[in-house]
């Protein structure tokens, strides 16, 4: 009897479109992912290139409603480009031992473009942002033996820790609420707000904070006067923390060249300026700028 399920399907478009190409992208996948998960068990989900993959315990009609659920959504928000999902590939994991191993390669994956992992849940397993946060409670419940110093492992830093930065003071914001920008009246937004104005607090005068933040001098000092969020004032913080220490470590070019799937040919490509469709039809062409190891 399963225990679990993994879930692949991949994105099509004639314009070669990934899920990780920018910053908006990956925050509007791991938003679609986490708000539709929540009671069905989801342990991980990576989104790589083109590649969606989710994991998660229960039964096989909730990872196929998920799958479906969250495919609907993605390609709701990217109804401007043409594309479409492929067929979802659903494989079921009878063994605790199975399970573990499947959680651990999805999230060591890795994509060039997403070096904070924003397109995975291991920031909400590491208490970077909140959106997924049940995660860590599926994680903790299902599979015990991983531990914060394997998940740090993946993440590629040996520690994260609550730290204040003056430097990208809106994104670390926007990053913790999975958000593209702090822009906007919805209850997260404002909750992050007031956050950051408390994570601040007198390190800056109202009228620096709202220069930075890109919020007006007024509503700062509006936002001052309420109480935050205790868990996203470090959320925040941890954010700010992981961009002082640079970020997850970015892997080499030549790891993804190494690799025969077409989301890490991707990667090479566009470091070197090589179109995939020509790298595929002419491997030397990208062997003659990017010798494999």
């Amino acid at each position: 009897m399963a225990i679990g399920y993994r879930v692949w399907s991949r994105l099509h478009s004639e314009e070669e479109m990934t899920l990780t190409g920018t910053v908006a992208l990956r925050r509007m996948v791991a938003r679609c992912v986490l708000t539709r998960a929540e009671n069905r068990g989801l342990l991980a989900f990576r989104a790589c290139g083109p590649d969606l993959r989710l994991l998660l315990v229960g039964g096989r009609d909730d990872a196929r409603e998920l799958a479906h659920r969250t495919k609907l959504a993605i390609l709701r928000r990217l109804r401007a480009h043409p594309c479409t999902f492929g067929p979802t590939k659903i494989d079921a994991i009878v063994e605790q031992w199975h399970l573990q191993n499947a959680f651990g390669a999805m999230l060591r994956r890795t994509d060039p473009a997403d070096t904070h992992h924003e397109a995975s849940n291991l920031p909400d397993l590491l208490g970077l942002r909140l959106i997924g946060g049940y995660t860590a409670r599926n994680v903790r419940c299902h599979l015990p033996r991983i531990k914060r110093e394997r998940l740090l492992e993946w993440f590629g830093q040996a520690d994260v820790r609550p730290d204040v930065s003056l430097d990208d003071l809106a994104d670390s914001a926007a990053a913790a609420i999975c958000r593209e920008t702090l822009t906007g009246n919805s209850e997260d937004r404002v909750a992050a707000r007031v956050a950051l104005a408390e994570v601040v607090g007198d390190r800056l005068g109202s009228r620096q904070l709202a220069r930075l933040a890109g919020m007006g001098e007024r509503t700062v000092r509006r936002l001052r006067a309420l109480p935050a969020d205790v868990d996203l004032v470090r959320a925040i913080q941890l954010q700010m923390g992981c961009r002082r220490r640079g970020g997850a470590a970015e892997p080499p070019v030549q790891r993804y060249f190494a690799a025969k799937t077409w989301t890490k040919l991707c990667a090479a490509c566009s470091v070197v300026g090589v179109p995939p469709a020509a790298a595929t039809r002419n491997r030397s062409s990208l062997s003659a700028v990017v010798p494999p190891p």
